[in-house]
């Protein structure tokens, strides 16, 4: 049975079996050849057996490319023994069980040991009891010309055998590989069950969350239906309010007319304003004149005050200084007056 051994980045090397008309390669875990790669689309490649027992490789439209013997494939390719195979950066090798080709027959076979052919699937099938190889030897004839000719036969015969054997062993070998890809294949299928059944949790859930997102849905339109209501209402108001900012607007025309008579009165005013305020200028002016005249005769008037101030301090000292003249003339009045009237009495 063909096998695909792949090797990955990291060094390990797996042997796939090529059974079926079909055997999907990719990263998505129900590939019978699963590559989990980043560099390996989920739907990669696929290897075909066509109708005459051969394979292709058919490349399904994979992202980063798929390579066989360098050159990258465009649609399909065929298959052969020994291919190298490139899925993104995962390396792999074709290995094709082509039956061996039998010796080709001599001249002469009359006296040569006669054997069973060995089929293909007794080779690799080794449940398949294998007939054994007539030994026999033939009754002694006396030696004639054609005895080498029978040894040569017979060696020929003994090597067809050794490499019989050769095969046996490998056809075995085989098989052993195979029960180790089978269970590598089971182990693959037992993932892929796991993750099939999380798929269908997973499905599960996404199936509630479509109910959940329909109820949502049906709420929406509900909501919808009466934003629409709303809406239609908010048009009525609009077309209201279009027509209140319609008989605004001839008013707002109006009051702009009626600003443009205020305001040529109001340029009337502000001449007759400024007409005034020239006039106030000037009497202005003259207040100011007014008061510094006024400023002036305040000063003066301080000024006079003091003086006044000053006389009056000077006259209460007269009148102080009178007064004790008077005093004091009284005093010495008196003094006179008692001295002349004890004098006669005294004569």
């Amino acid at each position: 049975m063909p096998t695909l051994i792949l090797e990955f980045p990291n060094g390990k090397k797996k042997e796939y079996l090529v059974s079926g008309e079909k055997v999907g390669i990719g990263r998505k875990p129900d590939n019978l050849i699963h590559i989990p790669d980043s560099y390996v689309s989920g739907r990669h490649a696929e290897i075909q057996r066509t109708a005459d027992g051969l394979y292709d490789l058919v490349d399904l439209g994979s992202h980063n490319g798929t390579e066989l013997n360098g050159k990258r494939v465009q649609g399909r390719a065929p298959l052969r023994d020994g291919d190298r195979i490139s899925f993104g950066v995962v390396e792999g090798r074709f290995r094709s069980a082509e039956p061996l080709s039998p010796a080709p027959p001599t001249a002469s076979t009359s006296t040569a040991p006669q054997t069973a052919p060995l089929s293909t699937a007794a080779l690799y099938n080794p449940t398949q009891r294998i007939r054994p190889m007539s030994l026999t030897p033939t009754p002694l004839q006396p030696p004639t010309a054609e005895l080498g000719v029978v040894n040569q036969q017979l060696k020929g015969v003994r090597d067809e055998l050794a490499t019989a054997k050769k095969d046996l062993e490998a056809a075995q070998k085989d098989v052993e590989t195979s029960k180790h890809g089978l269970e590598t294949t089971k182990s693959e299928l037992e993932s892929a069950k796991t993750a099939l059944e999380s798929t269908r949790k997973e499905a599960a859930a996404a199936r509630e969350q479509t109910e959940d997102l329909n109820r949502k849905l049906a709420e929406a339109r509900q909501q919808t239906e009466l934003a629409t209501a709303e809406l239609s209402s908010i048009e009525e108001k609009r077309r209201a309010a279009k027509e209140e900012a319609d008989k605004a607007k001839a008013e707002a025309a109006q009051a702009v007319a009626d600003a443009e008579k205020a305001r040529q009165e109001a340029a009337q005013i502000k001449a007759e304003a400024d007409a005034a305020k020239s006039e106030a200028a000037s009497q202005l002016a003259a207040i100011q004149n007014a008061e510094s005249r006024l400023t002036e005769l305040q000063k003066a008037t301080d000024t006079l005050r003091r003086q006044e101030q000053s006389l009056t301090e000077r006259l209460q000292t007269l009148h102080r200084q009178q007064f004790l003249l008077e005093r004091r003339m009284r005093e010495e009045a008196a003094a006179s007056s008692s001295s002349s009237s004890s004098s006669p009495a005294e004569s």
